[in-house]
């Protein structure tokens, strides 16, 4: 694997590019919760279009003036979070700015990434910023966003962000970068425009949480009594495993040709993904017959035609993400084959099914009652598919999107769309887990893939 290092100008604060209001703004009941304190890395890499002189484009001049652009429209992003009387985040709204520097690596080209451009990346600590003590939960008074433009031997280049998950979910966040992106190529404005309003998700006066709760209570128990019923949680990090799991039209088709007809066609690539990535887990990690497992995935809040959600009003941009909860036992999931497939198929659609405005309402409430208040995800597999936030719509016109996603290893199992050699669109399922339990998520995996090639279905370990 290509090792680089990155030459790195000094850090410099953007500011808004015209004057902006300023204002206290709080957050949500969905953001405001102490799971958000911290900041997603994401990694975006670009290669210029055919015919396009590399000498002649200067990557981190677009993105600082796309960036400058974006903050008047987006300027809660350039400002603080504070707390307020009652212990509650708002953002304090004065252009304070946001973190930028220009780096290039001049002896690597964006090939030397991999194809596809999926993790581990090499060297990727050099594509981002340093952050300081932000790195962990120190959030407050930080800026909010940190950006770095890396300039590649080829005339490629990677964006690195960091961005505070108390202002954006996955879906605002994209919409943000968007936003950089479209100013940078020369729009007048953006293309989405973002909408605040985050009193649309405030818990209700009084709260309902009868809904809610029924699903969650099982992750309120004490974080240290758990530690000894699962694995996961007792596994040092540096004794875990992070791999991608590339799954193309071969694989998925292999997977659907396991279920019955009326299923099969009813089932979309993230259900049947997330079911046969739960019931092979469960099974590396080897849980009792009868130990509880639990399945949590974000579910978009964002409102579409009319349903749930329906009262987030287009261009929001903060937290929507409600957590369905699907339940077995770990020996309804593994026992039985072919069978134990289908039955995870139908539990992840139920999951999703019971997603409703008072779901989504409840969940408010409950989250409201519980800020501060860390979950505890005792076997637990939480999974987000962020194949459709839009990534494939981030266009300079001078150069396109090569790939990307999140950057670093997580306890989550992220979904995440790219391109095989040929072009060919696959989903690339990151999984973390203890070195022993890795080679058995695999063989239960070829199982069900049922004679897929596996080289093309196991891509390199990152730890």
């Amino acid at each position: 694997m290509v090792t680089f290092t990155a030459s790195r100008s000094k850090p410099e604060l953007i500011l808004p590019a015209r004057p902006t209001p300023c204002e206290v703004k709080m957050l949500s009941d969905l953001d405001d919760q102490y799971a958000h304190w911290h900041y997603v890395p994401l990694v975006e890499f670009f290669r210029l279009r055919r015919g396009v002189n590399a000498e002649s484009q200067d990557p981190a001049r677009a993105v600082r003036a796309g960036l400058a652009e974006a903050l008047v429209y987006y300027y809660p992003m350039a400002g603080r979070l504070q707390e307020v009387p009652g212990g509650k985040l708002a953002v304090d709204c004065a252009a304070q700015g946001v973190v930028f520097i220009k780096a290039t690596a001049d002896d690597v080209r964006l090939e030397d990434f991999g194809e596809p451009l999926v993790p581990p990346y090499p060297c990727v600590e050099e594509l981002f910023c340093e952050v300081g003590d932000a790195a962990g939960r120190a959030i407050i008074g930080k800026p909010l966003v940190y950006v770095q433009v890396t300039k590649f031997k080829c005339g490629g280049f990677a964006i690195g962000f960091h961005l505070n998950h108390c202002i954006s979910d996955g879906f605002g966040m994209i919409q943000f970068v968007r936003a950089i992106i479209d100013l940078a190529r020369g729009e007048a404005r953006p293309v989405v425009l973002p909408v605040w309003e985050r009193e649309v998700l405030m818990a209700r006066n009084p709260p309902s949480i009868e809904l809610a709760y029924q699903k969650f209570k099982p992750l309120l128990k004490s974080p240290a009594a758990a530690i000894d019923h699962d694995v996961m949680l007792s596994t040092p990090l540096e004794d875990m495993v992070s791999r991608h799991f590339l799954f193309g039209w071969r694989e998925l088709t292999a997977l659907r040709s396991l279920l019955p007809a009326q299923l099969a066609a009813s089932t979309s690539n993230f259900e049947l993904l997330t079911a046969v990535s739960w019931r092979c887990r469960t099974a590396a990690l080897g849980y009792g017959p009868t130990d509880m497992v639990r399945l949590c995935f974000p579910s978009n809040g964002h409102g579409r035609h009319g349903g749930v959600g329906a009262f987030v009003p287009p261009g929001y941009y903060g937290n929507t993400q409600l957590y369905p909860v699907a339940v077995a036992t770990a020996g309804e999931l593994c026992h039985g084959g072919t069978l134990s497939l289908c039955h995870a198929v139908e539990l992840v659609r139920q999951g999703k099914g019971m997603v409703s405005e008072e779901y989504m309402r409840s969940v408010v409430d409950l989250m409201s009652l519980l800020r501060g208040r860390s979950m505890t995800l005792e076997r637990v597999y939480l999974v987000s598919g962020i194949t459709k936030l839009g990534e494939d719509e981030f266009d300079f016109g001078w150069a396109e999107r090569a790939g990307g996603g999140i950057s670093v290893p997580t306890f989550a199992s992220f979904h995440m769309k790219c391109k095989g050699a040929s072009g060919d669109p696959l989903v690339a399922v990151s999984m973390l887990l203890p070195r022993f339990a890795m080679d058995k998520f695999t063989v239960e995996l070829a199982f069900f893939l049922n004679g897929a090639k596996r080289d093309k279905v196991v891509i390199n370990s990152s730890m």
